[in-house]
């Protein structure tokens, strides 16, 4: 775990420094009238809307239906689905009595 957590926070640490990077080369662009930082908006929301895209159409339907072509055995085990739904109903019931 430790590993992970060390990798984990230096892609973090990259990104930032690269992403630092490119929106000062971005916000130096100009073009006629057009400032640098509506070029910076016009990027970074194009990106985030072709990440959402590819997220909803590659999330799954819910916890027990994890299986799809590209994913073929799924998330969990049959066993960790049963826990996953009683545990959700258990909560569900509690929540309903406001205990």
């Amino acid at each position: 775990m430790p590993i992970r957590l060390a990798w984990f926070w230096v892609s973090n640490y990259l990104t930032v420094m690269v992403s630092a990077f490119l929106a000062t080369a971005i916000l130096s662009l100009r073009s006629g009238d057009r400032a640098g930082w509506r070029y910076l908006f016009l990027i970074e929301g194009l990106v985030t809307l072709a990440i959402g895209l590819i997220s909803y159409f590659l999330m799954p339907p819910g916890p027990t239906q994890t299986k799809a072509w590209f994913r073929p055995k799924g998330w969990f085990t049959e066993r960790e689905e049963v826990i996953m739904v009683n545990r959700s109903a258990v909560e569900l019931l509690l929540f309903m009595l406001h205990i």
